[in-house]
């Protein structure tokens, strides 16, 4: 956080088996430092598509929020789980496309390094194996459930709601958690 130009917002988002498997006041202490110096962590269960579609850099696996994310054009900086990936996979494409985190050099300076390489080319290059019908899921899918339940489809076309706004922790954020995070 301390290398980050003033200006610039950094947030994380969690899997939730983190936030489950070692309860939020274990991963709040890990995070504690660095949510003094200014770092958002999104709080568990908040909608996190708002942050993929904002970002403009994304430090992550190779794994689906990267893929989503490096799809709608954030320059994905890949840190990790990568020993594992299956040929031809778009987990893959990025682990070739990609550049990946090194620990000795400045973080922003990777940050700018990954932005300045990745454009709308290598952006499409991933969304394309994200969806092959953009823009028409919600009919697709309506009219896949539809015939699924033997019911005719509603004549207005499908409606999206809009993105909510993304939830970051604060101090009662967490309150009626227990250490688990089950709702005490």
């Amino acid at each position: 956080m301390d290398e980050m130009p003033c200006g610039y917002v950094a947030a994380v988002i969690l899997h939730p088996g983190i936030w489950w498997g070692h309860g939020p006041r274990q991963v709040l202490g890990w995070f504690s430092e660095a949510r003094r110096r200014g770092l958002r962590v999104l709080a568990p269960g908040s909608p996190w598509l708002g942050l993929l579609v904002a970002a403009d850099t994304v430090i992550g696996d190779p794994g689906s929020m990267t893929a989503y994310a490096a799809g709608l054009g954030a320059a994905p900086l890949l840190a990790g789980g990568i020993s594992d990936i299956a040929p031809g996979s778009t987990p893959e494409l990025l682990h070739r496309i990609a550049r990946h985190y090194q620990e000795t050099v400045p973080i922003w300076r990777q940050i700018e390094e990954a932005s300045a390489r990745w454009g709308s080319e290598q952006a499409l290059r991933v969304h394309s194996r994200l969806t092959s019908e953009p823009g028409r899921s919600a009919r697709l899918l309506r009219q896949v459930m539809y015939q699924l339940m033997d019911l005719p489809e509603p004549g207005q076309p499908a409606r999206l709601e809009p993105l909510r706004f993304p939830e970051f922790v604060t101090a009662d954020s967490l309150r009626g958690l227990s250490a688990e995070g089950r709702v005490a």
